[in-house]
């Protein structure tokens, strides 16, 4: 049996070259990893060392110190802020806040940044301090 050259040819130009099928494989693979590093946003930005960068972070605006408990960020489902407590420079506890808790999720936050839905701050106290 006789193989027509130009029957090879045809088919060969048909075929992805490895080049191409590697090249498609690898961005497939950084596509799934980028959308993971995406989805788990939320998760690590609930992380504790992410909150103490948060409170650093704050400490440097306000004249005083924050301490944040817990900080639980999703992307569909309401974003909460637990045991916020501010005490000013002397050490003194001047705000303190059970929760705060926005009905938007980071996703709807993020799509309508000038709605955060329902906010709920959940028994606040503030301590005033007369010199």
């Amino acid at each position: 049996m006789k193989v027509d050259k130009t029957e090879v040819e045809a088919e060969d130009r048909h075929k992805p070259s490895y080049k191409k099928r590697c090249l498609s494989r690898i961005l497939a693979i950084l596509f799934v990893i980028f959308a993971l590093l995406i989805w788990s946003l939320p998760y690590v930005a609930s992380t504790t060392a992410v909150r103490k960068i948060v409170e650093k972070t704050i400490d440097f605006i306000i004249f005083g110190h924050i301490k944040i408990d817990e900080i639980s960020l999703r992307w569909t489902e309401p974003c909460r802020i637990s045991g916020i407590k501010v005490q000013d420079a002397s050490g003194r506890e001047v705000l303190q806040i059970n929760s705060v808790v926005c009905s938007q999720g980071l996703w709807q936050i993020l799509t309508s940044p000038n709605d955060f839905g329902k906010i709920e701050i959940s028994n606040p106290k503030i301590n005033l301090y007369i010199n």
